[in-house]
């Protein structure tokens, strides 16, 4: 006989070393797949806000424009000396009082509110950019571009405002335009085009540098990546540092479960071969008690033939566990057909007109179990054939096996046959084979019971070990 070694082979060392490092690659891969959406997310972010900031910028200097727009118009503008950067405006010739001199001879302007912003934001050549535009406009200088014209078509379709992020030839702009709606103070000019109070005749647009947010939003994402990137490294340097320990716990864990799976291996091999040989001696000692028959009385051989028959129930035991699955366990139900089959044809000369009916659920015994349940199963059967049918009666043998959720099993062999003789006591009966069932029953820590009311019927009960 030869049992596998216990040494874990090479090749499987080499497996594992592969898996493991399969494993540790995966882990690395992963972190770094986190990190990259992290730092993704962030980046995103930092872009996102820089368009915030410069939105905020645009809406403070639209916000301050509406409200000198208010301002100047409650006012009905607002009177300033005439020089040559504020000559008057030619467009409101038909005001009256356009141009006033004062007491002391001054000559003053009248500055509407485009006019009074446009200078305003003259005065500023670095910050924010305004251009008041009208769909009709008076004065050329505020005609829209091409963009205002789409947002101010925008406007008339009901929507409140536009922003886009434009690259012009001087630097790129973050531009926000929103509509102006003519206030009372601005009816006098724009009535004659068709305007009224409250209808939208045009719209503010502010331009407002992307140069300063892009620097601000550039640091940050340098910052930001330089602290994912050490943060990566760091992870990086944790994984390589688990490495060593772990892959040689994992080792360790490796060779004691294949050494563990090499002693089972050798166990079940070994379990084989001591239920082959028990089988194989078992058949030796049948076939000497045979050979032994040949020269003794009837009665001699049929005590000897009842022998060989429990030996043959007892090596049919061995000989189905060697040939299953599991050396430690048989698979009874299988086991009671094959034996009531062998008792079926040795006695098939004698009850030509007797059936056998199996009722068998899959139950699991260990060996010592099924020994005994056999030699039981072996005696109750023959007792059955043996007595139950005398002359050509015919009639049927029933052996039924059932097992319940408390791990209880039950074995029951029954007939409709003549039956125990009147006031019958099996259990002070001298018969060997009743004797050795209630030995058997005592050994499985069991019951038997009698309970037919026709025929026989014997009920074993034993909890399964």
């Amino acid at each position: 006989m030869r049992i596998p070694s216990c040494s874990p082979q090479s090749k499987d060392s080499s497996v594992d070393d592969f898996h493991l490092r399969r494993v540790f690659l995966m882990i690395a891969a992963g972190w770094t797949i986190a990190m990259g959406i992290s730092i993704s997310s962030a980046l995103y972010r930092v872009r996102s806000g820089a368009l915030d900031l410069a939105r905020e910028g645009a809406a403070t200097a639209y916000a301050k424009d509406a409200l000198y727009r208010r301002w100047n118009t409650e006012h009905g503008g607002v009177y300033v000396p005439v020089t040559e950067a504020t000559p008057p405006n030619p467009f409101l010739l038909n005001v009256p009082e356009r141009d006033i001199r004062t007491p002391s001879g001054r000559l003053l302007t009248l500055l509407n509110h485009a006019y009074m912003i446009r200078q305003v934001y003259e005065m500023d050549q670095n910050g924010p950019e305004g251009h008041l535009v009208a769909i009709r406009p008076l004065n050329p200088k505020n005609l829209p571009d091409a963009w205002e014209s789409k947002a101010l078509q925008s406007f008339a379709a009901g929507k409140n405002e536009s922003v886009v992020v434009m690259d012009t030839p001087d630097r790129p702009e973050f531009r926000l335009m929103r509509p102006l709606k003519l206030l009372p103070g601005c009816v006098p000019c724009h009535e004659a085009q068709g305007f009224k109070e409250g209808d939208i005749y045009g719209g503010m647009s502010i331009a407002v540098a992307m140069a300063p947010y892009e620097a601000d939003a550039r640091a940050r994402l340098l910052d930001v990546s330089i602290a994912h990137a050490g943060l990566w490294l760091l992870g990086l340097g944790g994984i390589a540092c688990a490495w060593h320990p772990l892959g040689s716990r994992f080792r360790e864990r490796q060779r004691a479960a294949a050494e563990l799976s090499a002693a089972l291996a050798a166990k079940e091999v070994l379990l084989q071969e001591v239920h082959h040989r028990v089988k194989n001696n078992l058949q030796i000692v049948s076939s000497l008690l045979n050979l032994e028959a040949e020269s003794l009385p009837e009665v001699a051989q049929r005590a000897l033939e009842d022998s060989q028959r429990r030996i043959r129930s007892m090596a049919l035991v061995h000989e189905q566990l060697y040939g299953g699955a599991d050396p430690g366990e048989l698979d009874f139900a299988g086991y009671a057909r094959s034996l009531t089959s062998d008792l079926m044809n040795a006695y098939s000369g004698q009850l030509e007109r007797v059936q056998l009916r199996l009722e068998l659920e899959p139950v699991l015994l260990g060996l010592s179990q099924a020994i005994s349940c056999g030699l039981i199963l072996n005696e109750l059967v023959t007792n059955a054939l043996k007595y139950a049918f005398p002359g050509s009666r015919p009639g049927e043998v029933l052996v039924e096996l059932h097992s319940s959720p408390h791990d209880t099993v039950e074995l029951r062999v029954s007939d409709n046959g003549v039956g125990l003789p009147a006031g019958f006591d099996w259990t002070q009966s001298h018969s060997l084979g009743l004797r050795i069932v209630a030995l058997l029953t005592h050994q499985l820590s069991g019951t038997l019971r009698n309970d037919a009311v026709t025929g026989t019927s014997f009920t074993l009960t034993f909890p399964k070990r």
